[in-house]
């Protein structure tokens, strides 16, 4: 999405699928789809323990681009 644009999000969805114990966590996220108005995307998120990768959760969002509106702090 352009620089000079805000990003804002029309609702999310949550899906908590197991408990989020380890060392780390890991979100990964991928546009699934760009359209003109909306913006799909999807994350999952997994919880590293002893070397293993659980997924923990997992989040779809749709995004809109509201361009030339820029979030930055007005001066």
């Amino acid at each position: 999405m352009p620089v000079a644009s805000t990003v804002q999000d029309v609702e999310y969805k949550i899906n908590l699928l197991a408990p989020a114990e380890g060392e780390r966590l890991f979100a990964t996220g991928r546009v699934i789809e760009s359209g003109r108005t909306l913006t799909i995307c999807e994350v999952e998120v997994e919880a590293l323990k002893d070397g293993v990768g659980t997924t923990c959760a997992w989040l779809l969002q749709p995004l809109v681009c509201l361009e030339n509106r820029s979030d930055a702090p007005q001066r």
